[in-house]
């Protein structure tokens, strides 16, 4: 059941362009932090082989050699481009035109096919710190209010927001069981004119960390909402940016809000006149736009690429770190359906996988494997323990293996499995299909592959259609670094972000413990879960590269670990500045 959600939100806020920025009203609350480090874990010292095909009896499969990236040019990165960033010279310059990419959407409304790049016009309840000039927010998860001035908990199960006097109150309304935030919440009571009390489904001490941007409902007029034509004929948020103009198949322009309620630092946001996003669908489109100066920043997909652009746009500046789990190459399987719901089945088919290959062939080696949760939400925390041998014995490369665990679940002569994927900028989903086909095909399954559309790709992903027998995508990912969204969300039975749905009262009795566990207690919890999780099988991961983005010489964009795709804390365009060796550029209509 979709969850409803209906409060008095802002629609308008007044400028801050003389005030300070609002003190922390509440500390970042302690979370499970990501792992210190600069850089993922070092490649391999050597390919891994792979089998050209299927083996039968004693027979040995030809090997074949992946290319990898050397350890030296990992460090040599590491070394250019440190990370934390250096901090930008300050205070920035005001003007220009953004130029970004992104995938094409079929219209503007949120709700219906989300694409973070959209969300320069929204804001959210509160939002996590991403700014260069500000390095410890790399390493320690920082709450900054947006719409909210304040909040504080009532009782663990009920959390009082208090609205920025600054703004002004209409209606609002969110539908969407996508976001963690909203699976929590159980309803939404008006207090007073600047009061919002949410009463949750459980008590969550780390309740505020989940209503930020990255799996938030971005805040609408309701009005709009419901109106003819909903946001895609009405769009328009709270946002730093306002819509100019939409076009379809090729992209949109927003231009800057004249009186918006932020700050940074004291100095009004945000610096850009407007933002230009060109909508691209393959990787080489964006990288001959970034060559040309036509992009100002982009997403690398793959090593190679980055390897490329680096050399051609020698002064581009990088900004690389691990992944806390955002952007895995996942499976996820229908649970419904035989033969999926056949744990030997499903440890067959993630015995296939051979790991190293895909993280050789998508990244050049420089990824890590991924488990059903974060590697720090399941206890490690040291980079070298990224591995496959710490996830357990159906992660290991073993289609001999495989295939007798087949024929046990009595699936000896295989079976059909269509393999179902979408297009999302800055990933290559098709490369993974075509590996797993392959390897698939070397334990005797029947593989076809299947690329969807990518609004009803996106849906399936989150429960919004239902899907066939397997599908490529993100694995279900959490707001920030806390247990309940990586974990509870994903895999109780009870949330509606559990997909594809696992019913599993071990599960479920183990993650009813940790809500109302000690600390001590929730990560030993959490270690349990980590083993049950790897054993069951229940979604096939495989790698979690670490996050690229390259920008031109001359901007500077703020970015955080925890929030390092494009859009999804906003404050690329919200906060991003362009020098004086930016190109002129107009903002008048989208093709200018």
């Amino acid at each position: 059941m979709v969850l409803a959600i209906s409060l008095s939100m802002l629609a308008a806020c007044g400028s801050s362009a003389t005030e300070e920025p609002p003190a922390e009203p509440t500390s970042a609350p302690e979370a499970t932090s990501a792992p210190s480090g600069s850089s993922s874990s070092a490649a391999p010292t050597a390919a891994p082989q792979a089998s050209t095909g299927s083996s039968s009896g004693g027979d040995t499969p030809t090997p074949t050699p992946y290319a990898f990236a050397a350890r030296a040019i990992i460090e040599e990165l590491d070394q250019k481009y440190p990370w934390p960033p250096q901090a930008p010279p300050w205070p920035p310059r005001r003007g220009g035109v953004a130029h970004l990419t992104m995938s094409p959407i079929p219209d503007l409304d949120p709700n219906r096919a989300r694409n973070n790049e959209n969300l320069a016009q929204y804001d959210a309840l509160l939002e996590w710190e991403s700014t260069w000039w500000f390095p410890e927010v790399h390493t320690t998860p920082t709450i900054r209010p947006n719409i909210v001035s304040s909040w504080e908990a009532v009782d663990l199960d009920s959390w009082d927001f208090h609205i920025d006097p600054r703004c002004q109150i209409p209606r609002h309304r969110a539908d969407e069981r996508q976001y963690t935030a909203t699976a929590s919440v159980e309803s939404v009571e008006v207090i007073d004119d600047d009061t919002a009390r949410f009463h949750l489904k459980q008590a969550l001490a780390n309740f505020p960390p989940l209503y930020t941007n990255g799996s938030t409902p971005p805040v609408v007029a309701r009005e709009a909402h419901e109106m003819e034509g909903g946001l895609h004929e009405n769009p328009g948020g709270t946002g730093a940016f306002l819509l100019k103009e939409f076009s379809a198949g090729e992209g949109m322009l927003f231009t800057a809000t004249d009186d918006y309620h932020l700050d940074l630092m004291g100095e009004p946001l945000p610096f850009l006149d407007a933002v230009r996003y060109v909508f691209t669908r393959d990787p080489a489109t964006q990288v001959a736009l970034y060559r040309a100066e036509q992009i100002d920043l982009l997403r690398i997909s793959s090593f190679d690429i980055l390897d490329q652009v680096l050399k051609s746009v020698p002064d581009s500046q990088l900004y690389r770190i691990p992944s806390f789990g955002w952007g895995d190459h996942g499976v996820f399987l229908n649970l419904a359906k035989e033969p999926f719901n056949d744990v030997n089945v499903r440890r067959a088919m993630s015995m296939a996988i051979n790991r190293n290959v895909i993280a050789n062939v998508i990244n050049a080696g420089d990824a890590t494997p991924y488990g059903p949760i974060p590697w720090a939400v399941g206890g490690f925390t040291e980079i070298s323990d990224y591995n496959v041998d710490n996830l357990g014995e159906w992660y290991q490369y073993n289609p001999d293996r495989a295939k007798q665990l087949l024929a046990d679940a009595g699936y000896g002569d295989g079976f059909e499995v269509e393999i179902e994927w979408g297009e999302l900028s800055g990933f290559t989903f098709g490369d993974t299909a075509v590996l797993l086909e392959r390897m698939w095909e070397d334990i005797g399954l029947d593989v076809t592959i299947k690329q969807s559309e990518y609004a009803t790709w996106w849906s399936k992903t989150k429960c919004g259609e239902p899907m066939n027998d397997s599908l490529i995508g993100l694995s279900p990912y959490g707001s920030g670094p806390t247990a309940y969204d990586w974990l509870y969300l994903p895999y109780h039975s009870s949330s509606s972000v559990n997909c594809p749905h696992i019913q599993d009262d071990n599960i479920d009795t183990l993650l009813d413990e940790w809500i109302g566990a000690d600390e001590a207690r929730q990560l030993e919890i959490q270690s349990e879960l980590w083993d049950y999780l790897t054993d069951q099988v229940y979604r096939l991961t495989t790698i979690v590269p670490p996050h690229y983005r390259l920008t031109q010489s001359y901007m500077h964009a703020g970015d955080n670990p925890y929030c390092w795709f494009t859009g999804y804390c906003s404050y690329e365009v919200k906060s991003a500045w362009l020098t004086d060796g930016a190109p002129e550029r107009s903002f008048d209509k989208f093709a200018e």
